[in-house]
């Protein structure tokens, strides 16, 4: 099994997590089993797109000058927690935090594909839904 599989189906799991906690909390409010299932759905594929477009905006360095000047104040105030004993008294420029940070940047491709898979799930069961009505 491929990493990038590997990935998808954990989004999966996550995205099945927060559909079948949606679909608890909307049990005893009154609404049909269609359309707990189709909100069920619908949030997963919130929360999966929502964070894959976060990840993707942050692998653009849309974060950059926020994390780089939360840790350059936190490294000016408590120096010993945050800087290795090599590097005590050593300043990382922007520059070479922008390029350290590159290196550890993860796809979004996985997650926005299941949010994808749940997003297309939802609107089949917002027709059956509503043909059912």
């Amino acid at each position: 099994m491929e990493k990038r599989n590997h990935s998808f189906y954990i989004n999966l799991w996550v995205g099945a997590t927060f559909g079948v906690l949606a679909f608890l909390l909307s049990d005893g409010q009154g609404f049909a089993l269609t359309r707990r299932i189709t909100d069920a759905l619908f949030v997963a594929a919130t929360v999966l797109l929502g964070c894959g477009g976060l990840r993707f905006c942050g692998n653009h360095g849309a974060f950059n000058t926020l994390g780089y000047g939360v840790k350059h104040l936190a490294t000016t105030f408590l120096p010993w927690a945050f800087n290795p004993k090599s590097d005590f008294g050593k300043k990382e420029s922007y520059l070479e935090y922008t390029q350290r940070k590159e290196k550890n940047r993860k796809s979004p491709k996985a997650m926005l594909l299941a949010g994808c898979v749940y997003l297309g799930l939802s609107l089949v069961a917002m027709a059956v839904h509503y043909f059912l009505a």
